[in-house]
């Protein structure tokens, strides 16, 4: 429903209060050096707002939910990468 409308639309549309509070994001910036150039991993926003931008894989932090347990669960969700096996946070 909300793919056929544009950013405009969505915005206008928009209803802040059908969401749980608090309302927070965390964000997952993942980058890797080698062979002297730095790699940043971005992903494209599948949603409005900014649909199609470039951005850190992220989302909102559920009502019980620590941050970096949002963060871990948006990258997995958005990337496919489960980094909880591989170092602590």
């Amino acid at each position: 429903m909300t793919d056929e409308l544009s950013e405009d639309e969505f915005l206008r549309a928009y209803d802040p209060n059908q969401f749980a509070r608090p309302c927070l994001a965390a964000d997952a910036i993942v980058f890797h050096f080698a062979d002297g150039q730095l790699n940043i991993l971005l992903i494209q926003r599948r949603n409005h707002p900014f649909r199609g931008h470039w951005v850190f894989p992220g989302g909102f932090i559920e009502v019980y939910e620590e941050p970096i347990e949002a963060a871990r669960r948006e990258l997995r969700e958005e990337t496919g990468l489960a980094l909880d096996d591989l170092f602590e946070l």
